[in-house]
């Protein structure tokens, strides 16, 4: 399905983008591509796009199905699309906000704030490093400690994959006794913290600030950290800091009932269509589990490109930007990604471009900043053109290779300007 503008519209989207410095055939050959790829299959079932320029619209559209079936109906801009490692930059900027009030600083430890980290004992992992993947801490090694724990510790045969929750139930409170874990009725919400605290007393194989390693278990602790000192959920929190003020109104990670008929769903197509198709997963975690929009999102970038602020409103200042988007990662080896993308530079929250070869464009310049999520979203800021990018795909399981598609709008888009 293909552009819900009209060729008129579309066209006149294009050619008034002329005066924000764009080349309105160029822009019109980025939406012949996305057309394609919905209809070729590349990038299946949905596609949004928005583009902002000097803080004003250039181009935006919505390509194919809103959901799995055609009964859904065509996807539109103000679709609402899980975005999974997106929270990350935005939790980073909750935590600096919240440094610039006062209540932390990133040089402290992370221990004292969330004591199950007990690998830290010895190692002294700073908040700084959390928000830079270089704590030392491996997402693998830590999911994988709880089988290891369950053999080692408690010397129990590792249930097989579908496992009833009741054989569940019985490991985690035994795990519970030899921890010394406060006692929990069996069910869920008692497994779910059984396993966090198996994980974070996983041993620690890296020292910190040594090597990147891109993990989410860094950013699962910031979330638990500003609930702890704000005593709000994430999403209290950030409704009042951040989304309310900079209007990020379709912005949440519980989403609201009335918003529920805007929410993108995945055929089966699609890795991950079962969790990513459940709008109410990860509902707490700082690491993923933002639902938002193209608008929103270019909101939150253009708000970084403006060192800090949005139509009046100042969210952190100038010199928390500077300090978010400061590659902290220049003298570590090239390790991230098994040196696929030759530099491991990254901000807090945000990959810096500096130099590196990755999903996010060659065009894109050495300043800019950027994050993708599982699933096919990107946002991008590009300072030295004032642009930001917010490009929602779905990505086919059969067709890996698209999973660089963002690398091809920004191009697109980067390309399409003429000053």
């Amino acid at each position: 399905m293909a552009n819900l503008l009209s060729e008129e519209q579309l066209r006149k989207m294009c050619e008034d983008a002329a005066a924000l410095g764009f080349r309105p055939e160029r822009l019109m050959n980025l939406d012949r591509q996305l057309r394609g790829w919905i209809e070729q299959r590349k990038v299946s079932q949905g596609i949004v796009v928005k583009v902002v320029r000097h803080n004003q619209t250039a181009f935006e559209a919505a390509y194919g199905q809103k959901g799995a079936g055609e009964e859904e109906g065509p996807l539109t801009v103000d679709t609402i699309y899980p975005l999974c490692s997106q929270t990350k930059p935005i939790t980073a900027a909750l935590i600096c906000i919240m440094q610039e009030e006062g209540l932390l600083d990133l040089t402290q430890r992370v221990r004292p704030h969330f004591p199950r980290l007990v690998c830290d004992t010895d190692s002294d992992i700073r908040l700084w490093q959390l928000l830079t993947h270089t704590s030392g801490l491996h997402d693998g090694d830590m999911w994988g400690y709880i089988d290891v724990f369950i053999k080692e510790k408690l010397e129990m045969a590792v249930p097989e994959e579908g496992a009833p929750d009741e054989v569940w139930d019985e490991i985690c409170l035994r795990a519970r006794e030899r921890m010394e874990l406060p006692a929990m009725p069996a069910g869920k919400e008692m497994r779910q913290d059984t396993f966090e605290a198996i994980r974070f007393s996983a041993p620690l194989t890296r020292k910190p600030h040594t090597e990147m390693i891109y993990a989410g278990a860094g950013y699962y602790i910031l979330g638990k950290l500003i609930s702890k000192i704000s005593g709000k959920t994430i999403d209290e929190y950030a409704q009042e800091k951040l989304f309310g003020p900079l209007g990020m109104t379709d912005s949440y990670w519980n989403l609201p009932e009335e918003k529920n008929d805007r929410y993108y769903r995945r055929s089966s197509r699609h890795d991950g269509w079962r969790w990513l198709n459940d709008r109410a997963r990860y509902n707490e975690s700082g690491d993923n589990g933002i639902k938002s929009t193209v608008t929103d999102m270019c909101r939150f970038t253009q708000m970084f490109l403006n060192r800090g602020e949005l139509d009046g409103v100042r969210i952190v200042s100038p010199a928390t930007v500077d300090m978010m988007l400061t590659n902290y990662n220049a003298k570590l080896p090239d390790s991230f990604f098994n040196s696929e993308w030759l530099s491991p530079a990254w901000g807090l929250g945000w990959n810096i471009r500096c130099g590196k070869i990755d999903d996010a464009g060659m065009i894109r310049s050495d300043r800019s900043f950027q994050h993708g999520g599982f699933g096919g979203s990107m946002i991008t800021g590009d300072p030295d053109r004032d642009v930001a990018i917010a490009y929602f795909g779905t990505h086919p399981t059969e067709n890996p290779d698209w999973n660089w598609s963002g690398a091809h709008v920004n191009n697109m888009v980067l390309g399409a300007i003429d000053d």
